[in-house]
């Protein structure tokens, strides 16, 4: 039986993004215990400073290498190809779990900051993926395509918390040793299946410079309507992320395992959903409005909620979230494919990483008022989003239209 090449190619990027995202979340439950609840030592009391505030820092330097990564590695790849950026960035990765293994085991915080940096900028790489699901959307639904694609990777995010909080148990640089050998086995898969090029958009190959191109990306006025609401919700979707495991381990004492089974379950549910979600391609401004509206109104009654009804909602708002983030990819594929799909992708990718870096510096001062304002913030934040999205629909030029897609 004959099977198209773009479907094999499909097939193992989203392996790829499953593989790829475990490795990335194995360390995410263990963050928070490390500077909650346990004993002062070098680490956590690096120079005398506040935990929380360290725990904040060793949150913001990570998006700010994701940021990076993702300005240079999306549009690079228009041009170069997308293969040889995906093996470069899996290298480094490699590399920096194990260095951050090590820096765990001697308790060197600023060591630990560097491999936390170098790890942001390699998992910059997920705007290649999302641009190698563009490429060979073609054959299938576009809203199908990530929303599969999706799947993959969120499923990466439930398996990733609970190897690593199980994982702990036997020392905490051993999740980031699990990761370091997720990462081999995704560069198998990547040498295997993946072709030396993947076909780019003649537009974008042309233009010089990655900046230059999402500068020029980000004059579109369209583009930049979008990037500016998507950047509003991302402030409340990554509070949700970064912060829910905090409240977990302030609030509920819970461990890194517990926390990893938390995080698991999340994450299960946002698979679930995603491999489900199928929006009317005609009316995915309304879908991606709707879902973002809902998740919002969730986190503001998460942020108020106690103990266990919080956590009952924590998971439940993780359905909408992933039914806005399938919506709102295939959306900005679909109406922007034109400046190239690595550029586009690539900006979306740097929108999480400047959201990630806000919440971390600024989350991390205001947790030490109370982790559950800094929850309640972001949901407003995503309340403007969605506002912001109702009004586009309504005004007279809507940058989102699919009247002609």
């Amino acid at each position: 039986m004959h099977f198209p090449r773009s479907k094999l190619i499909f097939i193992a990027t989203c392996a790829i993004a499953l593989i790829a995202n475990t490795g990335a979340a194995l360390p995410y439950p263990i963050l928070a215990p490390l500077f909650v609840d346990v004993a002062p030592n070098g680490f956590n009391h690096f120079w005398g400073i506040e935990p929380k505030f360290l725990f904040g820092l060793a949150l913001a330097v990570n998006p700010i290498g994701i940021l990076i990564g993702s300005m240079v590695l999306g549009p690079l790849s228009d041009r170069l190809g997308r293969r040889p950026l995906i093996m470069l960035t899996l290298w480094l990765a490699l590399g920096m779990q194990l260095l951050a293994a090590w820096a765990l085991s001697i308790q060197n915080y600023p060591l630990f900051l560097l491999a936390r940096l170098a790890l942001g900028f390699s998992e910059g790489n997920i705007a290649v993926a999302r641009a190698i699901v563009a490429d060979v959307a073609d054959e299938l639904p576009s809203g199908r395509a990530f929303a599969w694609f999706n799947t993959a990777a969120y499923g990466g995010w439930m398996l990733g918390p609970l190897i690593g909080g199980f994982g702990a148990l036997w020392g905490m640089p051993a999740p980031f040793l699990l990761a370091a050998a997720a990462t081999l086995l995704c560069l198998a898969l990547t040498i295997a299946c993946l072709p030396a090029t993947v076909a780019s958009a003649p537009q974008a190959a042309s233009q010089s410079g990655s900046l230059r191109q999402l500068r020029q990306l980000l004059g579109v006025t369209e583009v930049r309507k979008v990037f500016l609401i998507q950047l509003a919700f991302t402030l409340g979707v990554t509070t949700y992320y970064e912060f829910s495991p905090m409240w977990l381990s302030e609030f509920m004492r819970h461990s890194p395992a517990q926390i990893g089974v938390v995080i698991a379950l999340q994450c299960l549910i946002m698979t679930l959903t995603s491999a489900n979600v199928a929006p009317d391609v005609q009316r995915l401004p309304a879908f991606t409005r709707r879902h973002a509206t809902w998740f919002a109104l969730g986190m503001l009654a998460f942020a108020l909620m106690p103990s266990w009804p919080g956590v009952a909602l924590m998971l439940l708002i993780a359905m909408p979230l992933a039914s806005y983030s399938a919506a709102m990819h295939a959306l900005c594929a679909q109406c922007f494919a034109e400046h190239g799909n690595g550029a586009v992708m690539g900006l979306l990718s740097s929108v999480f990483a400047v959201a990630n870096l806000l919440v971390a510096l600024v989350g991390g001062a205001v947790s030490m008022l109370d982790t559950r304002l800094v929850i309640g913030l972001g949901a407003l934040a995503c309340l403007g989003a969605a506002f912001a999205l109702r009004k586009l629909e309504q005004g007279e030029q809507q940058p989102l239209a699919l009247a002609s897609p």
